[in-house]
């Protein structure tokens, strides 16, 4: 479809490398395994004890060539929020029996949402107490302007600069 066309030409620009399977032996190629998000879909499957857990489904798609890939989701990771346009880079490997993808907590792999995205890590801490005020400080931060408590900081944090660049000679003229 044009839709499609139009979001693989825009979203995926630049994102190379797949994996490849080669008989029964999954190999990588150099770079990163980025999708296009067409699908998520939450679903069960049935695990060893035959208990139906949930998993997410993603049907995901790769620019060049469009190679189209599923990569299910389970334990831990069905509490990833991930919606189709959305781009991810998986860390897994290919299971060669079925050419999927599988990321769940045992084993090292993971699924990275929009990765082109960074947040930082005071971000990530100020949102466990309340995501509210993780959005807003990002979205009006330096606003106010400067403060009493921030123009001494960063008068104190020149000073201990200097110092350290210097050495202690600032210290230490007044005892030669």
């Amino acid at each position: 479809s044009a839709l499609l066309d139009e979001i693989l030409s825009s979203s995926l620009d630049g994102f190379g490398a797949s994996c490849d399977l080669e008989g029964s032996i999954v190999q990588q190629e150099h770079g990163l395994n980025r999708y296009l998000v067409l699908e998520s879909v939450m679903q069960e499957y049935p695990d060893l004890e035959l208990r139906n857990k949930p998993e997410i489904m993603l049907r995901l798609i790769k620019k060049e060539g469009n190679e189209e890939r599923f990569c299910y989701l389970r334990d831990c990771w069905t509490q990833v929020v991930i919606h189709p346009g959305d781009i991810v880079q998986v860390n897994a490997e290919l299971d060669p029996r079925t050419g999927c993808y599988v990321v769940d907590n045992h084993s090292s792999s993971s699924v990275i949402v929009n990765p082109d995205l960074l947040i930082s890590g005071t971000t990530i801490a100020t949102s466990t107490g309340c995501l509210r005020k993780a959005v807003l400080s990002e979205l009006f931060k330096g606003g106010s302007g400067p403060t009493e408590a921030m123009t001494l900081g960063t008068l104190l944090h020149k000073v201990f600069q200097q110092i350290d660049i210097g050495g202690c000679s600032l210290w230490c003229e007044g005892d030669s």
